[in-house]
């Protein structure tokens, strides 16, 4: 399935692809790879992980496939979007009066994963260290800006306490920019975020930290000032206190702009100029000329952001500079337009203090090139630009080609697609337009379409700021509309996963999908909402499961294959081979299924010699197999209890606890539900087996039953004619949900369960045949008629199995 790849790993263990317009997408290996050298391995199946929204390949690597103890300060990206502070993993179990996640045996089972295939994990465009496309053109400033002036008390202990500020400001997800610049005993710390509640959740973050970690026991702060759009600064804000420091709201002018930055950490050469202007006459001239000069600063090509922001007594003025000589003409600029224009600023306004922040080689440059003076110099000491700003975006389209990128880069012609949140819904609209790329498919949080009160949370979420998260948000995210009907051209095995407690993609999304996918599995675990593969060890248990699961054991209930992974080195080799010996049953029982439903698509001779190599593959051989494969059965089941015998009794309690652990039960049919049934040939509606069969499955006209019952001639059916064929199992190892009912027919595939909708049943028995043909349905009208020529001869016969059925009296 892998052919060369076409990509080599960094010194880091990253490899990175370039997309057809230019953006460059970061993956990594899970553990290395299967040969641990960073490097696809070409005879091994591939995993593509896909992950969310505000999220990287992190989400995979350290969140859910973890090999160490999970940091405690991770969190996914998808709680720093909503109003509440993001919440780590620990801590929603906890709430949840759950265990933690257990980390050790969890390292196991993935340590297994990554050995037996490729497992790929994607930071998605604009997301991680994957790039994104940028504006050739300056844009609206949309973020709410903080600046905090302190008063240095302690110098040492105050840049102890700013370290560990930068690190809370690093892992903060909505923030575009972040400075500290220090001049003595003065220290002035600046902050964009993209909302007002973003900027309340870092200082609530910061008021978490250990006392001597705090900014406030080294310094006195002196004055706080917050600017942004008007929308912004005028929502009700939820601050800490600030005690005595002097706190100043200021409403950003409409034309203030900022250009599409890179990522860059530090920001190197970058000067930072600062003006606060002092307003005359409540600044009426002022307002009407600011816009003028921000037009001026928009033409210099080295400035990277210029905003004026206005209070009722006072202005700032904030430019960001590229180089220090633009940071200069900026400072003669604004010189000029305070004296010696005729619309002036200087007849409005006047000049209350002036800051340059920048690196100590370019303060040293600055009083050469311009000879100003009364300009305070800061120094900065951490000075970082997060590249988040924007108004470019991506849409569902574009993922879905990264992930084509992706899979040419590497080689893979086919790959089993693993989806979390955004990530689902790429999966899915991949698999939708590239069915044959898709061997198997597992979502988390999917769904097919965002509902009207979804898509309304979606945009309060998004707000109005000009950031890649945000964009994608209205542009990918809240119009997701996958067509259900489409994705029944999908035929890949599917997974399902979803918590009962997720808010943002409930369950329902999940059990819509599984009503257009073929074969698709629904698992709902109790917890851990949006998370629950992070906090939650139950979903990380079925989505390994299904990566390591054979054809034949996809959906089956494998309760034992963690225990035999999770302890390599001490599982009794009884154990083992009790399980060898279960997946060669389940095998052996997926191609006895498909023979009873499709006899003259796999012939007899073809299924013998499968059963008879998957015999061979657990060491056994001689079994006959000429008249019927059931011999194989009965031998597997001997030599699974001969092995039982041999276990320990802490095995054989796991074992029994397992059940039918090998066993399909088919609930990833199309159109399984609960109490689902079929009403079976003596008219009794048949529903799941003890032995691990979803319900029972069985068609009057199904190609088994040719000769007894249809166009051919009636005769008396054999035993294995009136079986579910499905399990093999006769309709009296089915639960019996009670008689048909008036408008139902033995047959009546596929029954509905109880509480269902009402069925439409092939025929009405009790309406009249002139009712039926004024419908058109010709097709019913004959199936009725050949039913009643055939009841009124109908006499109980005993089938042998317990099972008396009516058969024709002409046979």
């Amino acid at each position: 399935q892998v052919a060369a790849m076409g990509t080599s790993p960094d010194e880091n263990g990253n490899h990175h692809v370039v997309c057809p317009d230019g953006t460059s997408l970061r993956f990594r290996l899970l553990l290395g790879g299967p040969k641990g050298n960073h490097c696809i391995d070409p005879g091994r199946r591939v995993v593509l992980c896909l992950h969310g929204l505000g999220d990287s390949l992190s989400w995979w690597e350290d969140g859910v496939f973890r090999v160490q103890e999970l940091a405690p300060t991770f969190v996914s990206g998808i709680w720093h979007l909503g109003s509440m502070p993001a919440r780590a993993p620990a801590a929603l179990a906890a709430t949840a009066g759950k265990p933690p996640p257990d980390a050790k045996s969890r390292a196991s089972v993935v340590q297994e994963v990554a050995r037996q295939m490729n497992v790929v994990m994607l930071d998605q465009r604009g997301f991680g260290l994957s790039g994104r496309p940028r504006d050739s053109e300056a844009f609206e400033d949309t973020s709410i800006a903080s600046s905090f002036s302190w008063q240095i008390r302690d110098e040492r202990s105050f840049l102890a306490a700013v370290d560990a500020y930068s690190e809370v400001a690093r892992r903060d997800p909505h923030l575009f920019s972040y400075s500290v610049a220090i001049a003595g005993t003065t220290a002035v710390i600046r902050l964009a975020h993209q909302r007002t509640e973003h900027l309340g959740h870092f200082l609530e973050a910061q008021g978490q930290a250990l006392p001597e970690l705090q900014l406030s026991s080294h310094a006195d702060l002196v004055d706080v000032e917050l600017t942004g759009p008007a929308e912004e600064v005028g929502k009700d804000l939820v601050l800490p206190p600030f005690g005595a420091a002097e706190v100043t709201l200021l409403t950003r002018n409409r034309n203030s702009f900022t250009v599409d930055r890179s990522r860059s950490s530090p920001a190197d050469n970058e000067v930072i100029v600062l003006h606060r202007l002092a307003l005359k006459l409540g600044g009426v001239k002022f307002y009407s000329t600011c816009s003028k000069l921000i037009e001026e600063v928009r033409g210099d090509a080295a400035c990277l952001s210029f905003g004026i922001s206005l209070s009722t007594h006072c202005a700032s003025l904030s430019g960001v500079f590229s180089t220090v000589q633009a940071a200069a003409s900026h400072l003669q600029r604004l010189q000029r337009w305070m004296e010696e224009r005729d619309d002036c600023l200087g007849g409005s306004a006047s000049i209350s203090s002036v800051q340059v922040h920048a690196r100590e080689s370019e303060l040293a440059q600055l009083p050469r090139l311009q000879g100003t003076v009364g300009v305070q110099l800061l120094q900065l000491e951490s000075c970082f630009c997060t590249g988040k700003a924007t108004t470019r975006s991506a849409t569902l389209t574009d993922f879905v080609q990264d992930v084509e990128t992706v899979l040419d880069a590497i080689g893979a012609s086919q790959v089993t697609v693993v989806g979390h949140s955004m990530g689902a819904f790429i999966a899915l609209q991949h698999a939708f337009q590239y069915p044959g790329r898709v061997e198997r498919l597992c979502t988390h949080g999917g769904a097919h379409k965002v509902g009207k009160k979804a898509w309304e949370l979606w945009q309060v979420l998004a707000g109005s700021s000009n950031a890649w998260e945000q964009n994608v948000i209205r542009t990918a995210v809240s119009v997701v509309d996958i067509d259900l009907s489409m994705l029944q051209g999908v035929k890949a095995p599917a997974l399902l996963l979803n918590a009962e407690d997720d808010l943002l993609t409930p369950p329902v999304g999940s059990q819509m999908l599984k009503t257009a996918l073929p074969q698709a599995l629904v698992k709902l675990t109790a917890f851990g909402g949006h998370d629950s593969l992070v906090v939650n060890d139950e979903p990380v248990e079925w989505l390994l499961r299904f990566l390591l699961a054979t054809d034949s054991m996809l959906f089956a209930e494998d309760s034992l294959l963690l225990r035999v992974l999770a302890e390599p080195d001490t599982a009794e080799p009884a154990l083992k081979r009790y399980r060898g010996l279960g997946l060669a049953l389940a095998e052996v029982e997926q191609l006895q299924r498909r023979r009873r439903r499709q006899p003259e698509v796999l012939p007899l001779t073809e299924v013998c010699e499968a059963i008879r190599a998957a015999l061979l593959s657990v060491g056994l051989s001689n079994v006959g197999l000429e008249d019927s494969t059931d011999e194989a059965n009965v031998v597997l089941l001997a030599a699974m209890r001969e092995q039982l015998e041999q276990m320990s009794q802490g095995a054989r309690l796991a074992v029994e606890e397992a059940g039918f652990w090998w066993r399909d039960s088919g609930r990833a049919s199309r159109g399984y539900t609960a109490n689902k049934y079929t009403v079976d040939f003596c008219g009794r509606r048949r529903g799941a087996s003890r032995q691990g069969c979803a319900w029972f499955r069985w068609e009057a006209s199904g190609e088994q039953n040719k000769g007894w019952f249809g166009s051919g001639p009636a005769g008396p059916p054999r035993a294995e004619a009136l079986a579910c064929w499905w399990c093999g199992a006769s309709p009296t190892d089915h639960e019996d949900l009670g008689p048909m009912s008036s408008n139902e027919l033995p047959g009546a595939f596929p029954g509905q369960g109880a509480g269902g909708e009402t069925w439409a049943p092939p025929a009405q028995l009790e309406v009249a045949e002139e009712e039926e043909e004024d419908r058109g349905d010709e097709a019913n009208v004959e199936h009725r008629q050949r039913w009643r020529k055939l009841r009124p001869s109908y006499r109980r016969v005993d089938l042998g199995f317990g099972l008396i059925a009516p058969v024709a009296l002409s046979a």
